[in-house]
């Protein structure tokens, strides 16, 4: 079995994409938010929306559906319009890391576990990428293989009662430290990737009609 046997035809490998003109970035761009406009409208009574940082108005939608007898989790969020800034925290991002828009889809195996994931994503640029994340079940599951420990249960090691409360607050510190190193290396790993032609790469207009008519064939199964 490849490993593209399970992402749908229109998902093309990130290797030997052509180099995209403006004119064609701008296409795949109008293309992608007239399909996230279309998808937020059809469903528009299950849009969520809250107010996030600076104010911003933010609009979430999140279903399961079937297409070809295979179960996907369908979802979008619009990050409202991002002010001019592009440092927080002392992180300075890239146009490419900051997200506007996204359309993701996961596919669900049989016991309904989240398989491979990847997302079309609109960036501070106008650019439309792919960022695949793969596999992420088989990601936890070699994490634990190797002994890797999630923050959650190191946060239920740390709420201890018969623990001092000054150990307890040295101990968040660390986590939260831990956290944000996991962050940087996190970033660090996607930049080179990125760098390297390897993710987060623009997508052409074909592959965002070949993902509308992918869509246009889907049969909702949660609301």
């Amino acid at each position: 079995m490849s490993e593209l046997s399970n992402y749908p035809d229109f998902y093309k490998p990130i290797e030997g994409q052509p180099n995209l003109s403006k004119e064609e970035l701008v296409q795949t761009n109008q293309a992608f938010n007239e399909l996230f406009n279309d998808l937020m409208l059809k469903d528009i009574e299950i849009v969520r929306r809250f107010d996030g940082v600076n104010d911003r108005n933010i609009a979430s939608l999140v279903k399961t559906i079937v297409i070809d007898g295979q179960k996907y989790t369908l979802g979008l969020q619009d990050n409202g319009q991002r002010i001019s800034e592009n440092e927080t925290d002392s992180i300075t991002f890239r146009d490419s890391e900051i997200t506007t828009r996204d359309i993701s889809l996961q596919r669900l195996d049989e016991e309904t576990y989240g398989r491979e994931y990847w997302s079309y994503r609109l960036g501070a640029d106008g650019i439309i990428r792919r960022f695949d994340v793969g596999d992420i079940t088989a990601k936890k599951r070699n994490d634990k293989k190797f002994g890797i420990e999630e923050l959650e249960k190191m946060s239920k090691i740390m709420s201890t009662e018969d623990e001092p409360l000054k150990d307890r607050a040295k101990r968040g510190l660390s986590m939260a430290h831990a956290a944000l190193q996991s962050l940087y290396n996190e970033m660090s790993n996607s930049r080179l990737e990125e760098d390297m032609g390897l993710n987060n790469q623009p997508v052409t207009l074909d592959e965002i009609q070949g993902l509308r008519d992918f869509l246009n064939s889907a049969t909702d199964i949660q609301r």
